[in-house]
């Protein structure tokens, strides 16, 4: 029987029809994503060609101490053999620096929290049981954040403890699960909860049997982890039903903890030491409980951390950090977790999974969920110990059962470990030497410290202040700590006996409250009227029962509940006038500072009798015990469903005024001031409408642009490491310890050297922009970006970023921080209403970042998927104009985050650029441009364009460009190759049509 050739073109037809529908699909997803494959697949799609003129010039800008910069600025394929193997061996010498820097960035931030005598271990220690999943499954790095671990150069705990001389028990080790090298954003294991496995599984005959012959020390390795998208969470259900919270003890840890405490008391193994490889802070209170000798805090550990914990371990190195963070007996007993939830406005419906409040739409999908800051300026310690305070001077309430884990609200039963606070191998005395210049702009503290113990190690000095808190406050509405970080320092190393003498210089702004209420109404930065104290102390709790006594009180204890009297010597007292115009205007630009967020506090928009209490230390009894629940007003939801429209008097748009030649390239721009206005306008009108698009497109990077001279650009994550790879060999970029670890080091000059290293990482990578440091605050112990951050206090950012930032751009990498600002939560944070007050606003998030910018001369900053109030933060004016340039003085690019906001809004609000899904909002905003003939958004294009254009002129951008350059784009290989597939299914399509409609009329005139 003959083949019905109808048939068969039907067939092929259908089918190639089918596939080819899918492959237009999926080369308009490619396309769409293209600058992402590219960057994963290490294309390059741009190249530089010099000039013809005889222009003598260094075109190595910003240049790298390990490499020539010209060759870096280079496409690999451009290089000879000769110049890739110098970048080779540039790059070798960058490694092997940065590895020995990690182990020591290990070093000098660990936290040792216990230590009853175990540590350091003696020379006959050298034999351990590593015990917990997180033994053979460290947490390197988080899931996101940057830093990716490279498995030629990481180091995991068992190999650490072999290359420092121990016996490590193999059989316990491999009875635990394999790891798993591979994460999409960073980390080792996403979301590292109940990953502990059933003890019973582990502890067979025979791993019971190695411990017992292993005998030495037991290591217990705990570990937390969150990320991008996902938070510790809140609530955990056991299989038994139980019920706990995220940084308690599971089941299966406690069996475990049991298990190996049973082996000490039975004489199997002689001690037993934590570590606790998280840097979420997780529960601590049961260390006696379970027979633990000794604690160490390790955070995270980039790619050699293990290294140094080992060195710790053994007295090689000697603890010096402290704590960022608080460590609370229950890590749900903060003010600030008490509504770390989101809700939705009681008049939120659903239609068509399109949100609407109050009946109207909601713009931005998911601004119909709100959280309410009521903890006002007191998260992290500013809660526990002013509190304390006011206990034991007994007012405000400070006592209450509201808020107490049991009974009378105490401070020991609430604490396990309070900010700043660490131990070391050795003990020193700190002794108060003078603070001077309380009238001037800086305060000056001189402390001698000497190392009064028999080994060597380095101290850190934290100096701290406590402002007056008095009826202008209470009635006025002032919040104020008891007690607030305003500077420290760390001695080198100091011999048994030796002495060295600390200068800390104090901003005298960090003492500066605001004031919604001062200069008439119009708000501004006050200096209370009263007494002000300045003290030292070993931690927060320490500094501040000195200040206690400095003011003659009686009946403080420590952390413990142990009876102390505090030190009146380690403060110093001085009395202030009350000043509300000293920060009336901007140091940075002489802008008048005043209220710009009203109607981000809640109460703004609600009746009197709707008014949400927001905590105040006036008042213990207001610590928050509910979720606020708010119906939306008429007016709340027409701000969340606002729409830009075009002004009656916009100008318009004439396409002729543009892509007119001027003889400027982007490297003639990188000397030429912002406020050279004439030849800005000349450069940026060289470009079309759609070249001006480019900037605002981001997908990891910006494509390259012929008519001024750009070069193809990578811009990308992260605090703890480039999330790129090396173009002369792709290996992954360095991984360093956690951000948040590496804070707890108190060390300035520690992380000047970090951003050092890793703005060479930039120069090997290529990479203009990075999307670092984290500026946000540890809000609760359970923000899920908490590892990207430095603390939960906004001075702790305020004090290390304007070195980091400063260093970063003198090598040429465009930073700023992120997520701009008040990220906290990760469950349903985009778009989300945050409401709060404004000096919460100004004085924790705001704060956070505000140095990288007024000290730091930050060029760029990433902001957040959240909202400050009813507005996307890429659409929040006041927050990105009024305060980012107009007070801090910022004239660099903000973009947005992944998905966040919308484009013509936004970049009417001072966004000027998208990251990942950048060319959306950029065609979005074009075709607003051309259809509406809009020139009010023409023109925020062109200012979007000259902040782009001014940070990358001043990046490793420009590295190797003369004016007479050339920038040429090139085609990633596997365009064409897609494009000939879908012309080849393309014809198959056609042909099966020709031969199907042939074959039909074939057969219909035989049937005729």
């Amino acid at each position: 029987m003959g083949v019905n050739k109808n048939k068969l073109f039907k067939k092929v037809f259908a089918v190639s029809a089918g596939l080819g529908a899918f492959l237009i699909g999926a080369t308009m997803t490619l396309y769409e994503y293209g600058p992402i494959i590219n960057n994963a697949l290490q294309i390059q799609t741009s190249q530089t060609v010099p000039g013809d003129s005889s222009e003598e010039v260094d075109t190595a800008y910003y240049k790298s101490d390990y490499a020539d910069a010209n060759l870096l600025a280079m496409n690999v394929d451009q290089l000879s053999e000769e110049e890739a193997a110098a970048v080779s061996n540039g790059l070798a010498e960058l490694n092997a620096d940065q590895d020995a820097f990690i182990e020591y960035e290990m070093e000098n931030s660990a936290v040792l929290l216990k230590n009853n005598g175990a540590l350091p271990l003696t020379s006959s220690e050298r034999s351990v049981s590593l015990f917990g999943f997180a033994s053979k499954q460290p947490l390197y790095s988080c899931a996101s954040g940057g830093g990716k671990n490279d498995e030629a150069r990481v180091v995991d705990y068992i190999t650490a403890f072999r290359e420092k001389g121990f016996t490590v028990n193999q059989t316990l080790y491999d009875r635990y699960p394999e790891p798993d090298l591979v994460q999409s954003f960073g980390g080792m294991i996403a979301n590292r909860l109940d990953d502990e496995p059933d003890p019973s599984t582990i502890f067979t005959a025979d791993v019971d049997a190695s411990v017992r012959s292993t005998g030495g020390v037991g290591i217990v390795i705990l570990s937390r982890e969150g990320g991008e998208g996902e938070d510790i969470p809140h609530w955990v259900t056991e299989a038994d039903g139980t019920v706990r919270n995220g940084l308690a003890l599971s089941n299966n840890e406690k069996d475990l903890l049991s298990r190996v405490k049973a082996y000490k008391d039975t004489g199997a193994i002689s001690k037993i030491i934590l570590l606790h490889n998280s840097p979420y802070a997780m529960e601590l209170g049961w260390l006696d409980e379970y027979g633990v000798d000794a604690a160490l805090h390790v955070g995270t550990l980039g790619l050699k951390g293990t290294l140094g914990v080992v060195d710790l371990l053994t007295g090689e190195a000697n603890p010096s950090g402290r704590l960022v963070d608080t460590f609370a007996t229950s890590a749900v007993s903060s003010a600030a977790v008490q509504t770390w939830y989101d809700q939705s406005f009681t008049n939120t419906t659903y239609e068509n999974d399109v949100a609407y409040v109050a009946g109207q739409p909601v713009s931005n999908a998911g601004a119909e969920n709100y959280m309410i800051l009521t903890e006002g300026i007191y998260t992290g310690y500013k809660y526990y110990e002013t509190r304390y305070e006011d206990a034991v001077l007994d007012r405000y309430n400070a006592t209450s059962e509201i808020g107490s884990m049991s009974g009378a609200w105490n401070y020991a039963n609430e604490m396990v470990y309070p900010f700043g606070y660490g131990l070391s191998y050795t003990t020193f005395s700190q002794t108060l030497d003078s603070v001077t210049g309380f009238n001037s702009d800086t305060i000056t503290v001189t402390v001698t410290v000497r190392n009064t113990g028999a080994t060597a190690g380095r101290s850190v000095v934290q100096v701290y202040a406590q402002t007056p808190y008095g009826d202008y406050e209470i009635e006025h509405g002032v919040e104020k700590s008891a007690v607030q970080l305003v500077g420290f320092g760390k001695t080198g190393e100091l011999a048994s006996g030796a002495s060295e003498t600390v200068t800390i210089e104090i901003d005298k702004y960090l003492l500066a409250s605001w004031d919604s209420t001062s200069n008439g109404g119009e708000g501004g930065y006050i200096l209370s009227e009263g007494d002000y104290y300045i003290a030292i102390g070993d931690n927060v709790h320490d500094a501040l029962n000195n200040i206690l006594a400095a003011k003659g009180a009686e009946g403080m204890t420590d952390e413990n509940g142990n009876p102390v009297t505090g030190d009146a010597a380690k403060a110093e007292q001085f009395t202030g006038a009350f000043d509300d115009s000293t920060y009336r205007y901007s140091e940075a630009t002489g802008y008048r500072v005043e209220n710009q967020f009203e109607d981000v506090d809640i109460n703004y928009w609600l009746d009197e009798e709707d008014q949400v209490t927001y905590m105040t230390r006036s008042d213990w009894t207001t610590y928050p015990t509910a979720i606020p629940q708010i119906e939306a007003t008429e007016e709340m939801a027409a701000l969340l469903a606002y729409t830009y429209e075009k002004a009656a008097d916009a100008e318009g748009y004439n396409p002729s005024e543009f892509g007119v030649d001027a003889g400027l390239t982007v490297v003639n721009m990188r000397d030429v001031p912002w406020e050279d206005e004439i030849t800005w306008d000349k450069f940026l009108h060289q470009m079309t409408l759609e070249e001006l698009g480019i900037s605002i497109a981001d997908s990891f990077g910006n494509a390259a642009v012929e008519s001024i001279g750009k070069p193809a650009s990578v811009n990308d994550d992260g605090p703890d490491g480039w999330n790129q790879k090396y173009l002369i060999n792709g290996a992954q970029a360095t991984c360093y310890i956690g951000q948040a670890t590496a804070a707890c080091s108190f060390d300035t000059e520690q992380l000047n050297q970090r951003a050092y290293y890793m703005a060479e990482d930039g120069l090997f990578c290529r990479a203009s922009q990075g999307w670092l440091p984290g500026g946000n605050l540890h809000r609760t112990p359970f923000s899920g970006r908490n590892h990207e951050y430095f603390s939960e206090d906004a001075n702790v950012n305020y004090l290390y970023l304007d070195g980091m930032v400063r260093t970063f751009i003198d090598k040429g990498i465009s930073v700023g921080g992120k997520h701009f600002a008040g990220n906290d939560v990760e469950l349903n944070r985009s778009n989300i209403s945050m409401f709060q007050t404004e000096q919460t606003w100004r004085q924790n998030s705001l704060r956070g970042f505000e140095s990288s910018f007024t000290k730091g001369g930050a060029t760029s900053t990433m902001n957040s998927k959240g909202g400050i109030g009813l507005r996307n933060m890429s659409e929040d004016y006041a927050s990105q104009v009024e305060v980012l340039r107009n007070e801090w003085g910022f004239k660099g690019v903000v973009i947005a985050d992944a998905g966040s906001g919308r484009g013509v809004e936004g970049i009417l609000s001072g966004t000027d650029m998208w990251c990942l899904f950048g060319s959306r909002y950029s065609q979005e905003i074009i075709d607003s441009i051309e259809q509406n003939n809009d020139g009010d958004l023409l023109n925020a294009v062109l200012t979007a364009n000259k902040r782009y254009y001014y940070a990358f002129s001043r990046s490793i951008m420009v590295n190797g460009l003369t004016s007479d350059s050339k920038v040429i784009q090139l085609t990633p290989w596997w365009q064409p190759t897609i494009i000939t597939i879908d012309c080849v299914v393309g014809a198959v399509v056609l042909g099966a049509a020709v031969g199907y409609v042939v074959t039909a009329f074939s057969k219909k005139k035989e049937q005729a």
